[in-house]
């Protein structure tokens, strides 16, 4: 199974029906932003299918986080700093995002740790 939360224009479709076992299921979470361009072959040939999801219950996140925990299964995104938050929206409005920006700060996780008492960071 692979779950597509996700999605910017070009998206490589046939790839991720490549990733799939016979038999296997892509599961569209977020909607395409152009056309959907994939080869009918492994729908006809392996019996995979294509899928869309409005969003899950509280037992399918459940069930999904447990899974990701259980498995080697990873998010795929791209990490920029704080400072670069301009670029990263440049990025996600020229659709050249592969598949999540994340901006990071580190002096707010800093504070963060400090605030609910992690003093692992402190000298001793």
């Amino acid at each position: 199974m692979v779950v597509l939360t996700a999605d910017a224009n070009n998206m490589p479709y046939n790839t991720y029906l490549n990733l799939l076992r016979p038999r296997g299921t892509l599961i569209m979470v977020g909607l395409p932003n152009d056309e959907l361009i994939c080869s009918p072959g492994s729908f006809v040939r392996d019996g995979k299918r294509l899928v869309g999801s409005k969003i899950g219950s509280p037992l399918d996140v459940k069930e999904m986080l447990e899974l990701a925990s259980k498995g080697n299964i990873h998010s795929i995104i791209q990490k920029l700093p704080m400072e670069q938050v301009n670029d990263g929206l440049a990025m996600v409005r020229s659709g050249k995002v592969r598949y999540r920006v994340v901006l990071e700060n580190p002096t707010a996780a800093s504070s963060l740790s400090n605030l609910k008492g992690d003093n692992s960071n402190k000298p001793h």
